[in-house]
């Protein structure tokens, strides 16, 4: 279930969200099920954070770090996640439709049959953090 404080600092200034995130690096952040659709969350650092059923859709995430995000059962359809950081991301189950991924890590990340890629959007992926290995 979303944490009310986390999520209305998140909507009010991913700038001021960043600042708080680097000094509390050690708290969980819960933002599963949470409503993001539309949110302009560029260069958000959502590392680690639980995002298990949240609504994503239209959200702009481009250069966002959501490494290690548990995205399981997330709805990214239409969303920007362009050069976005995915590595060891949990997206089983997620529905990525029309999502762009042009950019985007995907070191280790987890998907399964269910995870939904239709009309995805993306001229290129990399497989590594530092930019290498790319397709």
């Amino acid at each position: 279930m979303t944490n009310k404080r986390q999520f209305a600092r998140l909507k009010r200034d991913v700038g001021e969200w960043n600042q708080w995130r680097k000094k509390n690096y050690r708290i969980e952040i819960n933002l599963g099920e949470a409503n993001l659709s539309g949110a302009n969350l560029s260069k958000a650092n959502l590392s680690g954070a639980k995002l298990s059923g949240a609504k994503l859709s239209r959200a702009n995430l481009d250069e966002a770090k959501l490494s290690g995000v548990n995205l399981s059962g997330a709805y990214l359809s239409r969303a920007d996640l362009f050069e976005t950081n995915l590595s060891r991301a949990n997206a089983l189950n997620t529905d990525f439709a029309r999502a762009n991924l042009t950019g985007a890590c995907i070191q280790d990340w987890h998907i399964n049959a269910g995870t939904i890629f239709e009309e995805v959007i993306c001229d290129y992926i990399y497989y590594k953090i530092d930019g290498t290995g790319s397709v």
